[in-house]
């Protein structure tokens, strides 16, 4: 039989074989146990056995830091942080990221890490690093085809530059039908005028397939569409007003707008096109004749060609298209003209003077010189300098410049009002270097229309795009979600709805965008852009709908509270606490069946159902107070979430009375990622009572626990505990209490049980230290039995006990009988299940004492009102502890203040329980500028040295203060003193820094007070985020500590160097808080004098020039630093790191 040790478990496991039909669960895996596992039967823990062989570290490509195997008892239900589902038993953990993996989800990753693949392309001179997803918040493009970067991209970090995996594999070399000679691939040189594509005339900065001897470009686009199967065996056409063939095909689209190039009409029905440079002719305007006579110029025929800038001689309007024209005599007639054959001449005939070309003047913004008509075609190679496409017909030029306009863009409007950016309205502006359109996802060069505040932008023909919707509401609609308008139709998409990230599952009507494959069901489009949510009831704030990409680069990566996910389509998000549920659970409450029971608990998001679990072979554990679920129990159809009817109905708030083991402030029923429960020790996670006032939190069910032991050598009432699962000191003798889930030798085995303890002052003391029933009764025997230290009932110098009938030592404790004439004596630890059964208060009123010293006690009745006693006598307990006198805070502050008179005189001043720098928010008023016209951004150097001016005080005015911890019992860690609250903090302090204090000359005395100091304000840090309301008031009193503790010749470089990024994060929060609140005010300010009479204008502008003012006064480089450090401590505290 095969035994081995193992970390999770204090006893050794052996081999077992398993039934298929015993309901054994693996402790690590909590799935079900068959056939050859370890267990430890007496107390039936099982593992498989490839679960106990699982390796202690993992390095998963999910993580960046090595995970380590732990046990979830220690730490309570974890939710995984790749599937997002709650679970128990063993994970893989990042202590320091407070990341965890199930097992199943470990195991998924085979090779156990993932090595990031690289190469070296003839483009770049460094090696290029495979990533297979990119940041959505950061704009990375591709160097070789000039699209966006998501996935699979090959980067170099130094240089910035990428390179899809496709592009990057692309071939060096290449034959096209388009050219005769080989082309090879190199890059454009990195300027801005880019190189034109030979095959689509388009202007291109990337990658280019050229032929060095014919000097024939191709980008890399282009070279990819070679003519695909369908296209080849389908009707094709040479047409001269095209380079490149055009091929028959029925297009009934009415959504596409493009225009016959002959006609100028809509292309539908059958249609000759090249989509690549998306040129159209409908099927009769590709076979007009070349050559042609009308009877309005008898005299010549007329030749089919491109117009240029012409006017139809029958009509008189300007043609679009083709013309049929006579050159010698300058006689042109558009193309539906020349085909009106029963007009005589004189009948309709309009007539308007034409002006020459080279006569027309525009004056543009865009440009200083003023501009010229100029007649351009395709052979010209001219490209519009404002939506940089080709132009052919009525161009305005600069040719000095090489400025060129279309005549349509040189009537663009300045300003323009969009649905897709309600805030402002946009503004025409020319974008030399490229940004990045919010509405095709492409970059874009020339005009856009662009708000400088939000750094939005919209390429001109997305912009236009909304014009459909007044055009045509019946069939589209603007929507928040997307640039362009959505048109009802019930086509069938291969993408998923952009709201609820769900296929299309039926055949109804949609809204969708054709050109970017986007689309909503029609309810999803429809979605209420506000709601009230019953889980979202701690703040005032309503829930606003938004599409998670268009959040703050930090909130890349949103979770949904209720089901722990990350959300993919919409989310709803209040604007004031960042709570955040996707759609499905956000409405979850209206769609519930009918005639089911179900409640709307408020721990958690999704409606719980009411069911019975009776004879039920699945075990389910309730996800508030962690206990086995049976009979009535709610749980959630959605998530493995189960809760008993009881749970449900607990109070959410514990005050009034206060709770004994927190008397001071009120508990909050919550749910905390990670806390320690103050009673028992444990690390857990899920639902705590907590206080918001200070780090204190309860499990559930230790909430429900009371002291009931009055102790004479204590001032609080004890409580009883099972086990606890962290190392304290016993109080009476001194050795450590081991937790329950700690691994122990046989030396710790001896001190491991149970525990009596006063959670208030981390008083404790062994069972068999502790105070114990002076008598008890035993269903072994009819009489009662009393304690004994020590028992001889002669001189034979044999004893047994007539409970277990083993020897016994007589001078260990034990139970006898009362009466004289019965000789009953049982082991104290045969009677153990006895004493802890009348210690938990099931029996009232009974004596208790201690063992040697005889301290007495009682165990109180439930119903009787605990009134704090003094313990009667000081000398006892002095006596019990065996030891001399410990000091208490206040020798050590005394002995203090004599010895910093000598060498540090009138240096601090000692505040023993006050918090110093009290009104210190007060910094933030003046740069709100209320009521007055703000004129510099609280982004400047000034504001900040000043701020930290202001926290960082000369040492003559600092202030020591004590209001981290209470007077309490000092406690010797590795022969130093402190309070017993703070021992843990301590402890660790030492085992990451080591001994700070070795270079000090202070006495003893004087170093476990700075050490007190110390940790007080670590342990403040670990319970404090940066936007904590009194955060300024905090900082000061943590670093007069660490400027005390370095005077006084500790080493606090560490420390110091800390509060550093903090101020840094803190002022971040404050300075982007106070900008955005005075950027709104001026907003609404702007808006009510706009909306006033006309006297208002003037106001109106100045407010507008002032906030101008007000956002460019913001010093860039300020605000990235402060926004990294801002961004490292976003929901977590700002002791995170320190240690």
């Amino acid at each position: 039989m095969e035994t081995i040790a193992h970390f999770s478990h204090q006893h050794l496991l052996t081999t077992c074989e398993i039934g298929e039909h015993k309901e054994v669960n693996c402790g690590a895996c909590e799935k079900h146990c068959s056939n050859q596992s370890y267990c430890c039967k007496e107390c039936k823990f099982f593992l498989h056995k490839s679960c106990a062989e699982l390796s202690r570290e993992l390095k998963h490509y999910l993580h960046p830091h090595n995970l380590t195997l732990c046990d979830t008892a220690n730490l309570g239900c974890r939710y995984c942080d790749s599937c997002g589902k709650r679970f128990r038993g063993f994970t893989y953990r990042c202590q320091m990221c407070n990341f965890d993996l199930d097992i199943e989800c470990a195991r998924k990753s085979t090779n156990g890490s993932k090595v990031k693949k690289q190469i070296q392309h003839f483009s770049h001179g460094d090696p290029l690093i495979l990533e297979e997803v990119i940041d959505e918040d950061k704009e990375r493009w591709c160097r070789a085809c000039e699209r966006r970067c998501l996935t699979n991209t090959y980067y170099c970090g130094s240089c910035q530059f990428f390179i899809h995996k496709p592009c990057a594999e692309l071939q060096q070399e290449l034959h096209h039908p388009a050219h005769l000679h080989t082309l090879k691939l190199c890059p454009t040189v990195d300027d801005d005028a880019g190189l034109s594509c030979d095959f689509c005339g388009e202007i291109f900065h990337g990658f280019v397939y050229q032929c060095n001897e014919c000097q024939f470009h191709l980008d890399v686009i282009c070279a990819q569409q070679l003519p695909s199967s369908e296209t080849r065996g389908q009707k094709q056409t040479d047409h001269f007003g095209h380079r490149h063939p055009l091929t028959l095909r029925l297009r009934d689209d009415e959504d596409d707008i493009f225009k016959c190039r002959a006609c100028d009409e809509r292309c539908l029905g059958p249609v000759y096109g090249c989509d690549q440079c998306k040129y159209f002719l409908h099927e009769s305007c590709a076979e007009l004749p070349l050559e042609r006579g009308h009877f309005y110029h008898e005299q010549h025929p007329l030749k089919l060609q491109v117009a240029k800038y012409h006017n139809c001689a029958l009509c008189g309007n300007r043609i679009e298209g083709y013309t049929y024209r006579c050159e010698q005599c300058d006689f042109d007639l558009d193309v539906l003209c020349a085909q009106m054959t029963s007009m005589r001449p004189g009948e309709g005939r309009v007539t308007r003077p034409r002006k020459q070309v080279e006569d027309i003047k525009k004056q543009h913004f865009c440009h200083e010189h003023v501009l010229t008509g100029s007649e351009k075609s395709e052979e010209d190679r001219v490209f519009c300098s404002g939506c940089k496409k080709q132009c052919s017909g009525l161009t305005y030029a600069c040719d000095t410049c090489k400025f060129y306009l279309h005549e349509a863009c040189s009537e663009l409007p300045r300003e323009y009002e969009h649905f897709f950016h309600p805030l402002h309205k946009l503004t025409l502006q020319n974008s030399h270097s490229g940004v990045y359109c919010r509405a095709c996802e492409k970059k874009c060069r020339g005009f856009t229309f662009s708000c400088r505040e939000c750094n939005f932008h919209l390429d001109v023909v997305c912009a236009m795009k909304a014009e459909k919707v007044t055009r045509d509401p019946a069939c589209y609609i603007p929507h928040f979600s997307h640039g362009h308008p959505l048109k009802i139709t019930d086509e069938e998409w291969n993408t998923t709805c952009l709201a609820c990230s769900k296929q299309r599952l039926d055949s109804g009507l949609i809204y969708g965008c054709k050109k970017c494959r986007v689309w909503l069901h029609k309810s999803c489009a429809e979605l209420p852009q506000k709601i009230n949510h019953f889980f979202h009831k701690e703040c005032t704030g309503q829930l606003n709908l938004e599409v998670r990409s268009t959040l703050e680069p930090r909130l890349r990566k949103v979770k949904c509270r209720a089901c722990h996910k990350e959300c993919q389509g919409f989310i709803f998000r209040c604007e004031l606490c960042r709570f955040k549920l996707d759609v499905e659970c956000a409405l979850m409450p209206s769609i519930v069946p009918e005639g089911t029971q179900t409640k709307c608990f408020s721990g958690h998001g999704h409606p719980l159902q009411l069911r019975q679990i009776n004879g039920d072979a699945t075990v389910r554990w309730c996800s508030v107070c962690e206990n086995r679920c049976v009979n009535a129990t709610y749980e959630c159809s959605q998530c493995e979430f189960f809760v008993h009817e009881s749970c449900t109905e607990l109070t959410p708030v514990i005050f009034q009375p206060s709770h004994p083991f927190h008397p001071k402030h009120k508990l909050e029923l919550r749910i905390k990622d990670r806390f320690t429960c103050e009673a028992c020790l444990k690390e857990s996670s899920g639902f705590t009572y907590d206080c918001r006032s200070c780090p204190f939190s309860l499990h559930v069910g230790c909430a429900n626990l009371k002291p009931k032991i009055q102790f004479d050598a204590h001032d609080h009432y004890l409580c009883f505990f099972d086990s606890l699962y962290a190392k304290v000191r016993c109080n009476a003798c001194r050795r450590e209490i081991v937790p329950c889930s700690s691994k122990k030798n046989k030396g710790e085995m001896e001190s491991k049980g149970e525990v009596v303890r006063c959670v208030r002052c981390n008083y404790n003391r062994h069972l068999v230290c502790g105070p114990l029933p002076c008598a008890i009764k035993s269903e072994d025997h009819k009489h009662d039995i009393q304690l004994e230290d020590e028992l001889r009932e002669d001189e034979s110098g044999l004893y047994y006990c007539d409970a277990c009938e083993r020897k016994r030592n007589p001078e260990e404790s034990v139970y006898r009988c009362t009466r004289a004439q019965c000789p009953y004596v049982a082991h104290f630890h045969c009677m153990k299940s006895e004493v802890t059964f009348l210690l938990k208060g099931v029996q009232k009123e009974i004596e208790l004492r201690t063992l040697g010293t005889r301290i007495s006690g009682k165990l109180i009745s439930e119903d009787q009102e605990i009134i704090e006693s003094k313990p009667h006598s000081r000398i006892d307990f002095g006596r019990e502890m065996g030891t001399e006198d410990v000091p208490t805070l206040e020798n050590l502050l005394d002995a203090f203040l004599e010895e910093e008179q000598m060498k540090f005189p009138d240096a601090f001043q000692i505040l023993t329980k006050e918090m110093c720098g009290l009104g210190l928010e007060s910094f933030w008023e003046p740069l709100k500028g209320k009521d007055a016209i703000p004129k510099v951004s609280p982004f400047s150097h000034q504001a900040f040295s000043q701020f930290k001016n202001m926290l960082k005080p000369e040492t003559g005015n600092s202030h020591f203060s004590m209001i981290f911890f209470e007077n309490e019992v000092l406690v010797d860690v590795e022969g130093l003193m402190v309070v017993q609250s703070l021992a843990p903090v301590l402890k660790n302090l030492l085992e990451k820094r080591g001994d700070i204090s070795t270079k000090s000359r202070l006495s003893s005395n004087s170093k476990n007070l700075i050490f007190t100091m110390l940790c007080g304000a670590i342990r403040s840090m670990s319970s404090t985020k940066v936007d904590h309301p009194f955060f300024e008031t905090l900082f000061c009193n943590w670093w007069n500590h660490v400027t005390m503790a370095k005077h006084a010749g500790f080493e606090t470089r560490f420390f110091l160097g800390h509060l550093d990024k903090i101020l840094r994060a803190r002022f971040a929060v404050q300075a982007d808080k106070v900008q955005e609140e005075k950027l709104k005010e001026l907003a609404g300010q702007i808006k009510r004098c706009q909306a006033s009479s006309e006297e208002w204008t003037a106001k109106a502008a100045e407010l507008t020039d002032a906030r101008r003012r007000y956002r460019e006064s913001a010093e860039s480089s300020l605000i990235k630093v402060m926004s990294i450090e801002a961004e490292r401590l976003e929901g977590n505290t700002v002791g995170s790191a320190l240690l």
